[in-house]
């Protein structure tokens, strides 16, 4: 018996088909023969899988149904949820990328701003070391450590890294829009403005099409909240429409007392996300707190600290 169990079973049926004048050989031939048919039956239908479907180890170029699965392909899925803000993805599929390609620098810059959208900043200053060390000579490398160091509260260091990059006289997206946030924790709005600027001029790569969301979410960190809505918002009217932008317009409704605002952006952001815990949360912390005088003091008050200004959705 054992894991060849089904060529007995043939060979005792051949047997009792062949009990009438055959003799032995021919029933052990008989059986044999139909064994053969299956096993080359089985080898035939092997191959095929293998030719439709070819599997590696992690790390190594893949093929399925005609898709390649190499490092273009993981960096390209990653730049797809980047846009998405599936962020937790896009992570994946750029380390992916890098485990196969390590010299992919688009992967890297991606895979540290991705960091640094979730709130990652020591994983991303880890990331950023290791990127410079790969391509010190690139100013995008230099200016993405720059912006890492400053979310890590070394901005003297990460001044002398951005002035470095800008040295080079190799202007592009990265180095300013990194020039333009590490402005914003230094108190130099109005220089940050002007590189937050100079982004547009340039091409706008994959996975920063929308330059509003990407400033938003630099004035978010920089704790300058009532111009990172404002951002916010010019990104939804641009287009920009997931869960993610609407549970930090909500964020920052709450961070600012408009909790009507704030109920209503954490429950359209449930809607396109139910599993979004931090929607889930905010909407079940602002709802307790949207009592009827509590309401009324934070409208009296926000109106007079806005200079009047009317928060409209």
């Amino acid at each position: 018996m054992g894991r060849f169990k089904w060529l007995e079973v043939e060979a005792d049926k051949a047997a009792v088909k062949g009990g009438q004048g055959a003799s032995d050989a021919e029933k052990v031939f008989a059986a044999s023969e139909k064994a053969a048919q299956k096993i080359s039956g089985l080898t035939a239908s092997h191959k095929a899988s293998q030719s439709k479907e070819s599997i590696t180890q992690f790390g190594k170029t893949s093929e399925s149904d005609g898709v390649v699965y190499d490092s273009l392909h993981f960096k390209n899925e990653g730049l797809k949820n980047y846009e998405n803000c599936e962020y937790d993805d896009a992570l994946y599929n750029f380390s992916k990328c890098l485990s196969e390609n390590n010299k992919d620098e688009e992967a890297w810059l991606y895979q540290i701003l991705t960091q640094l959208h979730l709130g990652k900043y020591s994983d991303a200053l880890i990331w950023a070391k290791k990127a410079y060390e790969f391509f010190g000579i690139s100013s995008q490398s230099q200016s993405m450590l720059a912006l890492a160091l400053a979310l890590n509260d070394e901005k003297k260091s990460a001044m002398a890294y951005s002035d470095g990059a800008v040295a080079k006289n190799t202007p592009d997206y990265f180095l300013w829009f990194a020039r333009g946030e590490l402005l914003l924790h230094m108190d130099n709005i109005n220089n940050a403005f002007i590189c937050f600027k100079k982004c547009s001029e340039f091409k706008k790569v994959s996975g920063a099409k929308n330059l509003d969301f990407e400033i938003a979410m630099a004035l978010f960190r920089a704790k300058l909240y009532a111009q990172s809505l404002s951002y916010f918002k010019k990104a939804v009217q641009a287009g920009v429409c997931n869960y993610y932008i609407y549970e930090k317009i909500a964020c920052l409704n709450e961070k600012l007392d408009f909790l009507d605002d704030a109920q209503f952006y954490y429950r359209q952001s449930i809607n396109l996300k139910s599993s979004n815990n931090a929607a889930v949360e905010g909407e079940s912390r602002v709802r307790g707190q949207n009592t009827f005088f509590i309401k009324l003091f934070n409208k009296i008050y926000n109106f007079f600290k806005l200079g009047g200004q009317k928060n409209e959705r």
